[in-house]
Parts: C-alpha cells; structure tokens; sequence
C-alpha cells in the first residue's frame, strides 16, 4: 500500500483528512501525521512515505521549506498542497519545489479523492515503469554470459573493430585483458563429437558441454589470464593473455586440458594452437591458424595437442586422380579379392596423406567414389536386396562423420571385404558355420548387455562384415535376432508364476523395466503381464 504523511497545524484538517477519508479505497493509508513541518521532516525522513499532503502556512516550517527538502532528499515521494483561496502566491512558488497538486481549505473531501486518485496512478505508472526497468536489467544481467560470448565470437571473426568500440564494449561487459602481453586461440575440439554428443539427450548434452566448458575455464584460469567459450561449431574456444616469454606454457595448459577432460568427463579431444596476436583485433589471425590445427587431425589423428605452423607450408603438386583405380578395384570385389583390394585402398590413402594441404571436403569427395563402387555392383548383380540400397544413405551419414583419414580407410576396407565375401560365395560352408557361430554366442551371451562389437571380437571378424554377412543369409539382423532371442527366454520364464516380471526383464538382458515391456509387446502383441494372464 502507498504510505501517506499529513501536516497541518489545524488538528481539525488533520483528524478530517486522517481518520474520514477512505485511504483504503485508493491503496494507501496513513503512516503518520504532523503539525508543522520541523516536526514533519523528522518523521517523514524515517518513514519515507509516498504522498505527503502539507499545509502551506504552518508556523517553525512551512509547507514550502518541508517540501524543499522532501524534494532534495526523496524525490519519488509526490507532494499535495494544501491552502485557503488567499495563499494563492504560495501556491505559484510551490510547484517549483515537485509539488504534483492542491488542496484548497476548507476541505472538501470528494476534491481529495479526485487529486489522490491522480497521484496514486501516477505512482502506480512509476511502480510499473520501475517494475519494467528492473525486468529488463534482471533480463540483461541474466543475459551477460551470452552477450560476452557473441562479442568473443565478433573478436575472432572480424578484424575490424575500431579501438574505441572495442574499448566501450569491453567495460560494458566487464572484459579485462592486461595490457602489454600476447593473444592466442586454442580450440578444444571433442573427438568424434557427433557420436558423443549425438548419442544423449538433449539435456545431457548441454550439461556435457557446461561441464567441458567449466573444466577448460578453471585450468585456463591456473595459468593465464582469459575467457573461454563454446563456438558456433561446437568447439571450446579460449582467448590466452601470456606475458612475453611464457608461450611455452601454452603447450602445458592444452595437455592438462587434455587430459582432465579425458580423466574427469571420458572425453577425447584434439587441442590446436594458433599463432600470437600483438593486438585483440588480430585474434581472427590466430583463431584461423588454431582452426586449421585442429583440421590437421583429418591426417595426425585424434587425442593429440597440434601447434599451428608460422610459415605456410610450400606448395605443394596437388594430388593426380587414378582414373583407373576404380576399375581394378571392381575386378577385385567381383573375384573375391580382398587381399588386392585392401592393397589398393592402403595405397590410395598413402597417396592422401602426403597431401595434407588438402581440404576435408576434397578428400571426402574422393573417398565417395571408392565408398559407393561396392553397392553399385551389388545392384548390378544382386538386385535391390542385395544392394541394401535402403541402409545406403545411413553409410554415407556415418563416414561424413569420420574425422581421421585413418578411420576413413579402415570404413572404406570393412565396406570392401563385407562385399567381396558376397562374391566369394553367398552360400558357402564357412559362411554357414559363422553364422551358427553367431547364433550359438548370442544364445549362450543373451542376458548380457551383448553387442555387435563383443560378438565380433569373440568370432574374429569385423562387425561390418558380420553385419553385412548376417543379415545377407538370415535375412534379420544380428541386433533383431538378439531380441528375438530374448523375447523368446521371456516368454519361457514368464510361464513360471514364481519369478517376477523386473526378474524376467533383467535375466534376458535388460535393466529399464519399461523398455522390455515395450519390446515384449511388440514382440508378441501384449504386455509381460498380459501374456502371463493368458497361460
């Protein structure tokens, strides 16, 4: 409620204004009342009301003095005069001391109720006015991290800040480099981050990331002065301030980083440091060498600490396209030849590799050739089901995400002997014995948290090849024939009333209860318990 102060020296005016008039019906009421203003201004002070209605003439201090210092000292508080018809010259010098309205004597209190329910909306304007400013700088201080990041993303990406524009936004967001020193980049890439992060929820996601960005900040902080933030990419990128001479420690920051992500969080990555900056406005310099850095682990690999040249390397031949590869490589998967085709495949990786001036795009653009031969054949021979031309587009999502030449040749390779084993002979004896292999592992390991990988370090073949093979004679797949499997043990163990449903569920292999009953019923068409009520 607003808090209302009254001064007159006529305790007639005063019981009339304090006690007959209906302050509750506009919000206030009354926090106290005074006979002149000396007496008023010690109270008022104390109290800090909202609207005080004074006299004009009172005697010690009048109504012009106490609204003077009510002005000076709060003036949110809105003043009311009030005065007989013959003060009216008083009146013309107190609305240059804030006063917001009159009263005249005597007082008519239908006259009182038309001037407070003015002030009091005025005031309620101002409540709401205030209520909007400390919205919006709740909203801007709650809005802080995300603008310092958009500026550490400006800084990176444009050189053209001019010196005084830079200097407003860093008070404005409280950014302090120390003067003097060098600027680098370093970015902390995770490795094979699609898989990692592509893999949880949306929410596990964002907290992996708080956590990776609060471990990079906190060693940043043990060694240099600087900020750290999450790039457009995905990429962890920090801004080091060393003082000349402490560039080594650089490369000790980036293996500590390195490592506690990989202790604390499980994570690999790959850490690329830029050249120094004598100014802020040449950090996109330093930030365009660090990225490249990181992009040098398509050919060094992952879980490494990359320093960025400080020369362009010398030009160099760029790479001459076999154009007959692709022929012998098509011989090959048709006579069976794994042998010969991995010999071609390591020798056009070993031809990549001593390009590393080549661009990520170009060497992936190349490797779709060599990717996409084996399934054209396929069709050629096979038809459709052979081909698989289904599953094609979920190949060429996984290898885009590959990071390392490496992994590139190893995908393509498991692709290649997957193939030629369906030209050496789609129903042979060895075939057929892999396939119960499978089986028999799968029927024994069936309450384990069983995977494609397990089953194919237990047979000694790739899981691509087992994948491809298994499917190609059963015509399910491996993880579908798990889950048969399981949904058939189930269905057994479930005919004995003794053992529980969450036993029955964690004995074949699963440990979220509502997961199995999921499978279960899509499996037979009901539910665990419904399936028990049915025997």
């Amino acid at each position: 409620m607003y808090q209302v102060f009254v001064v007159d020296d006529e305790p007639s005016a005063r019981l009339g204004l304090c006690e007959y008039f209906p302050w509750e019906k506009y919000g206030c009421r009354v926090a106290g009342e005074a006979e002149d203003g000396k007496q008023a201004w010690e109270k008022i002070r104390e109290e800090k009301p909202d609207i005080v209605l004074t006299d004009v003439k009172m005697p010690n201090m009048d109504g012009l003095e106490l609204a003077a210092l009510i002005s000076r000292e709060l003036p949110d508080t809105k003043i009311i005069f009030i005065s007989g018809y013959s003060d009216v010259r008083y009146l013309k010098e107190a609305f240059h001391v804030a006063a917001v309205d009159y009263i005249f004597k005597p007082i008519n209190l239908k006259e009182v109720e038309k001037v407070i329910q003015k002030v009091t909306g005025s005031l309620g304007d101002r409540q709401k006015q205030k209520a909007m400013i400390l919205q919006m700088e709740t909203q801007l201080l709650q809005s802080m991290p995300f603008l310092k990041e958009k500026f550490f993303m400006a800084l990176i990406r444009d050189s053209d800040f001019r010196e005084e524009e830079l200097k407003k936004k860093m008070e404005f967001l409280n950014v302090r480099f120390p003067s003097g020193n060098l600027y680098y980049i370093l970015i902390v890439s995770v490795d094979s981050a699609a898989e990692v992060f592509g893999g949880r929820s949306e929410r596990e996601s964002q907290l992996l990331s708080f956590a990776v960005l609060n471990v990079v900040q906190e060693l940043l902080e043990k060694y240099f002065i600087g900020y750290s933030f999450e790039d457009s990419r995905g990429e962890y990128v920090c801004i080091v301030c060393p003082r000349r001479g402490q560039e080594e420690q650089l490369l000790l920051l980036a293996e500590e980083i390195r490592e506690n992500l990989a202790q604390f969080l499980e994570l690999s990555t790959t850490v690329g440091i830029g050249s120094p900056a004598e100014e802020l406005c040449e950090l996109r310099h330093s930030y365009i060498k660090a990225a490249r850095a990181v992009e040098q682990r398509l050919f060094m690999g992952q879980n490494r600490i990359i320093v960025t040249e400080d020369e362009d390397r010398p030009e160099q031949d760029w790479y001459q396209i076999d154009f007959r590869r692709p022929e012998r490589l098509s011989d090959f998967l048709q006579n069976g030849d794994y042998g010969s085709a991995k010999k071609e495949i390591m020798d056009f990786f070993g031809e990549i590799g001593r390009h590393h001036e080549m661009p990520k795009w170009y060497i992936q653009s190349l490797c779709m050739n060599l990717l996409l031969l084996p399934d054209q054949l396929l069709y050629e021979y096979g038809g459709r089901e052979a081909a698989k031309e289904q599953e094609i587009p979920q190949e060429i999502e996984r290898f885009y995400k590959i990071e390392t030449v490496r992994e590139m040749e190893r995908f393509i390779a498991d692709r290649y002997q997957a193939v030629c084993s369906f030209f050496e002979g789609r129903r042979n004896s060895k075939q057929r014995a892999l396939i119960r292999k499978i089986q028999e592992v799968i029927q024994e390991r069936y309450a384990e948290n069983l995977t494609i990988n397990q089953i194919a370090d237990e047979v000694y073949f790739s899981a691509t090849y087992l994948s491809f093979l298994f499917k190609q004679e059963t015509g399910e797949t491996i993880n579908d024939y798990i889950t048969s499997v399981r949904m058939e043990k189930a269905k057994e163990m479930l005919s004995d009333p003794a053992i529980k449903s969450y036993e029955v569920c964690r004995a074949v292999g699963y440990q979220d209860a509502g997961y199995f009953s999921k499978l279960f019923k899509k499996y037979t068409g009901c539910s665990p318990s419904q399936y028990r009520e049915k025997l």
